[in-house]
């Protein structure tokens, strides 16, 4: 029987079908373009800005390292598990960064 939690987390529900011959890697390389990929260049390099400046450089390596790990676990057709533990003292920054 179909639970609807099942349906809400399926990977296919967030997808648009594949056009007849198109692979995942191809569609994925025609949404990757020049210019979004400048754009998000730009948008990295703002947040890095803004968190440095107010909070230090430490904080920006693990928030920068916590931005890979998403991007990491958003790639299709992943076989293992990725997984980020911060560790550290209180009030070290581990839940801003989360």
């Amino acid at each position: 029987m179909n639970n609807p939690q099942d349906q809400l987390n399926s990977p296919e529900q967030h997808q648009p079908k594949l056009d007849e011959g198109e692979s995942q890697d191809e569609r994925k390389q025609s949404r990757i373009t020049s210019p979004k990929l400048k754009a998000s260049e730009t948008e990295l390099v703002k947040i890095k800005n803004m968190i440095t400046e107010i909070h230090g450089r430490e904080l920006w390596v693990a928030v920068k390292t916590g931005i890979a790990v998403a991007t990491a676990t958003s790639m299709t057709q992943r076989s293992n598990l990725f997984v980020l533990i911060f560790e550290g003292g209180s009030g070290r920054g581990k839940s801003f960064v989360i």
